[in-house]
């Protein structure tokens, strides 16, 4: 005796009902083995996608064949065109043969760029025996060879370290002492590790480093603390005693008929002044004068002269201006002010770099979430093409589609 649906779907309901914990549990355990294996899906296909790009970023699978050293003289034997011919007939299963010799590290220079390079002399299957493709420009032909002209072709890398602003391609280059023209740009790709171009990760002492270098602000914060320590000498510089001296000399001759006089005269003075907390002012000035006056030997003799004056003086306000707090307060002032001022450069100096952190902190969120949405968008074109196959193989219903080409059209929006 079969049982109806209805009733069937009745006593399902009075199960679930009856155990609504069970029920519960068992549907987050279904809900979280789906989880899983969607998760264990994505890591499949994030891992498949890493591995992909890190294999585009280096050269073709390639074997490397050198000569062997001459027993006697210890000099490389040099391969020549008949041997990459023999090399090529015999073998097999190869997908194309060149040749390569490397140079050494050099610099070239173009206009104010320059950068170090290795420079390797190549045959016309580089291409092909690297895996690489022109980005821009062309590769060498038949004719550079047999005119042997001056031309290069460079990576991705070094055209836009020395041509960032400018199309790298008909432009000269100058290195190993000639002139080369840039014809061709190719893609970067890594044939060894140590090849992998070292790029500088700036580090958080890098950042501080660089934003306080050179900087503008803290130049000129620098450059009025200068100022501000000049005021604060001279408003302390109140009470310390000045030193005026002064030096003067002259000299005078008088002739009458047969008698001649030569008058000569010497005064040095010095004043010293000082200011008091109270407002006082003490002056000591002294003056000294010398005077020597040498008649004709015939008619007179000499006369020297020397007189010294000293005078004392000292001036107290009892009103305006009278009192140590008052006379103090100008450097008081002063000192307070010279406080605020390096509070306000050290203020300059922490806003700088706490913009330079926070710009950093702010570059590496960007970075990661760059990466994570590439990740997340050729995860979903891995998902889109898995959802084709199943629809295209009748397992899938074709509205089951919509769902992961929109994800997938969303990501490539984005990113």
């Amino acid at each position: 005796m079969s049982i109806a649906v209805l009733d069937m779907l009745a006593l399902t309901c009075n199960s679930l009902l009856g155990n609504p914990w069970r029920s519960g549990l068992t549907a987050v355990g279904i809900f979280m083995g789906v989880a899983a294996v969607n998760a264990t899906l994505q890591v499949g296909s994030i891992s498949r996608a890493a591995i992909a790009r890190e294999l585009a970023g280096r050269e073709a699978p390639q074997v490397a064949v050198r000569p062997r050293r001459h027993r006697i003289t210890r000099r490389r034997i040099q391969l020549r065109l008949e041997d990459i011919e023999y090399l090529r007939e015999r073998m097999v299963g190869f997908q194309a043969i060149s040749t390569g010799a490397w140079f050494r590290r050099d610099q070239v220079v173009f206009q104010n760029q320059q950068a170090n390079v290795a420079i390797d002399a190549v045959s016309q299957d580089y291409l092909l025996t690297s895996g690489r493709s022109m980005v821009q420009g062309r590769f060498f032909n038949a004719t550079d060879f047999a005119k042997y002209r001056p031309v290069v072709v460079i990576n991705q890398v070094l055209a836009e370290e020395l041509f960032p602003d400018a199309n790298p391609i008909n432009q000269r280059i100058y290195g190993r002492n000639m002139v080369y023209v840039v014809v061709g740009v190719m893609e970067t790709k890594v044939r060894f590790e140590g090849d992998r171009p070292q790029m500088k990760i700036l580090t958080i002492e890098d950042v501080v480093f660089l934003a306080v270098e050179n900087n503008r602000d803290i130049k000129n914060a620098y450059l009025d603390r200068i100022i501000q320590i000049g005021d604060l000498e001279i408003a302390e510089d109140k009470f310390v005693p000045n030193l005026t001296p002064q030096l003067s000399i002259d000299a005078l001759r008088n002739a009458v008929s047969s008698s001649n006089t030569d008058t000569r005269n010497a005064e040095i003075s010095a004043e010293v002044s000082s200011r008091i907390p109270t407002g006082g002012e003490l002056r000591v000035q002294w003056r000294g004068t010398g005077q020597n006056q040498e008649t004709n030997p015939l008619t007179g003799g000499d006369e020297n002269r020397l007189t010294q004056n000293l005078q004392l003086s000292f001036e107290q306000p009892l009103f305006r201006g009278f009192g140590i707090d008052v006379n103090r307060a100008s450097i008081e002032i002063a000192r307070l002010n010279e406080a605020n001022n390096i509070l306000a450069l050290k203020s300059t100096i922490v806003n700088t770099i706490t913009n330079a952190i926070q710009r950093y902190r702010a570059l590496l969120r960007a970075q990661e979430q760059l990466k994570i949405g590439q990740l997340a968008l050729e995860s979903a074109k891995r998902q889109l093409e898995i959802t084709k196959a199943f629809v295209e193989a009748g397992r899938r219903a074709p509205v089951d589609i919509v769902e992961p080409r929109l994800m997938w059209l969303t990501g490539k929006w984005t990113y």
